[in-house]
């Protein structure tokens, strides 16, 4: 443990009530904007039926201007250390090539909670320090690497420091598409639910960190449908058997989506713990529009543009559901400016401890808001960095850096120069008008040179092709191919994609 977390952690405190609250996070997987229909700037009238996310919205709060990265790993790194993209150690799909460091909400919690992560870690392993069991958590059941949780139905699942079968090679060979195999989210579910149980009767508040697989494509990618979300979830009132399999795929995802926060809120009013307990849900990044998946039945990100890895809103924006019976007014709204690096001072004011002595971070407490005390501080911005292309952008592919202070949202791809949107007049960010605020683009220019700090495993770049995108591991052929260039990632600090998580820190 570093020496500042150490000092940290020495000053926990009481919160003011008598039993320290409960949280529960749970992060689904590319969930576009346009899916859920308590969200803003959606026009579509065919909405996937959602009724938990709805229930969720009218017993709590919709934070409607809330932001994620625009990929998998550096929005779990942010929830995880409260830094954003400019500071974090994983700014793209490399969780296996640089782990997560630095404090981790569950650190802070693992004091005074008992903390379990279940589903998806995308943060690294036992072999290069990201192993989840060594950064707070004292319970883990899911899968480590993003193209590990690519697998709906695994052979294997990892279960604290062991690898278990669940599904063995007859089933899989059989095909999983009537139940004859183990859908990873079910047992995600499963397992909440038990940890939810067992704290509860042992009277110890929880810390839980619930991050399904859904509804990210629908099914596994390259399988042509023979693994897609199981058929028990396919609702024939809504889903069309004439749209395209993978559209049937995605809809019922989303909609096992669904049924998963159900029955983590009926679970929670079972155990007569709803007043004791915070619960968020958002998507951890924007809808992936890849040309395998492109659904405009469905008007996945409503009028936001592009997807998931681009900068623009559609690949950043989310609606943050937030529910506390009790402490937070039901049905109501706000839409000041938040992000996924706020969990972690949020948690830290919540159970009351001094945010002014956080080791570093980038977020606010965004507990004013959710309580209504009127006492709340406001990001003067917020700031984004990646490596990637994507599909409709203003910008080419490179090294993308943007930067949101107000109305105003700035870009700019290798170093160049600024795209400007005004988001209130243009939320689809078709209208650059860089030209007519040239002290809006000085400022947006000033906080880029501020708030990045050079990494070596994730350089800066003024070219398209020198900046590192994805690196699982150093072998050359699990360095993916974006946008026609290869991506060039530092050999220094590549990492093995282990298949163990053994070792120690």
């Amino acid at each position: 443990m570093f020496a500042a977390e150490s000092k940290f952690l020495q000053n926990a405190r009481p919160h003011k009530s008598k039993r320290l609250p409960n949280f529960i996070y749970i992060l689904s997987d590319d969930l576009g904007y346009g899916d859920v229909p308590y969200a803003d700037n959606v026009t579509s009238s065919l909405h996937i039926p959602t009724p938990n996310m709805q229930r969720m919205a009218r017993n709590g709060m919709k934070l409607t201007n809330f932001y994620t990265n625009s990929v998998c790993s550096p929005s779990r790194c942010s929830l995880m250390t409260g830094r954003h993209s400019g500071h974090s150690s994983v700014r793209g799909n490399g969780g296996l090539y640089t782990p997560i460091s630095g404090m981790t909400v569950a650190k802070l919690l693992q004091k005074t909670h008992a903390t379990a992560l279940i589903g998806k870690w995308g943060l690294g392993n036992g072999k290069n320090g990201g192993n989840p069991l060594h950064q707070g958590f004292d319970y883990f059941f899911g899968q480590l690497g993003d193209q590990e949780a690519w697998q709906w139905y695994p052979h294997k699942i990892w279960k604290q420091n062991e690898s278990v079968v669940v599904n063995d090679h007859a089933q899989l060979r059989a095909g999983c598409l009537n139940g004859n195999c183990k859908w990873s989210n079910d047992m995600y579910t499963e397992q909440a639910i038990e940890f939810i149980r067992n704290s509860t009767a042992q009277r110890t508040p929880f810390f839980l960190y619930l991050a399904p697989t859904t509804p990210h494509f629908g099914m596994v990618p390259g399988v042509q449908g023979r693994y897609p979300t199981p058929l028990s979830y396919f609702d024939r009132e809504f889903i069309s058997e004439k749209w395209p399999w993978d559209v049937q795929g995605f809809a019922a995802a989303v909609m096992a989506q669904d049924k998963m926060l159900g029955s983590i809120l009926d679970e929670v009013v079972a155990q007569n713990i709803v007043q004791d307990t915070l619960i968020f849900f958002c998507g951890d990044n924007g809808i992936d529009l890849d040309p395998r998946r492109d659904f405009p039945i469905l008007n996945d990100n409503g009028q936001l543009r592009s997807s998931k890895g681009s900068l623009h809103e559609g690949g950043l924006r989310q609606v943050l559901l937030a529910q506390w019976q009790g402490t937070i007014i039901p049905g109501s709204v706000s839409d000041r400016m938040f992000a996924l690096w706020d969990f972690l001072p949020t948690v830290a004011d919540i159970i009351g401890l001094s945010t002014s002595s956080l080791p570093q971070h980038d977020g606010v407490s965004l507990a004013g808001t959710l309580m209504g005390t009127g006492l709340q501080q406001h990001h003067k911005h917020l700031y984004w960095e990646y490596c990637g292309g994507g599909q409709s952008n203003s910008y080419p592919p490179g090294w993308i850096q943007a930067v949101r202070v107000d109305k105003w949202k700035g870009i700019r791809a290798n170093k160049g120069r600024v795209w400007l949107y005004d988001l209130d007049a243009d939320i689809g960010e078709h209208h650059d008008v860089a030209k007519h605020y040239p002290e809006v683009v000085s400022k947006m220019l000033q906080v880029m040179h501020d708030e990045h700090t050079e990494d070596e495993a994730w350089p800066s770049s003024t070219s398209a092709t020198k900046c590192c995108w994805m690196c699982e591991s150093d072998d050359s052929r699990d360095c993916r191919k974006a946008f026609g260039h290869e991506q060039h990632c530092p050999k220094a600090r590549q990492a093995a994609a282990f298949t163990t998580l053994g070792g120690s820190e």
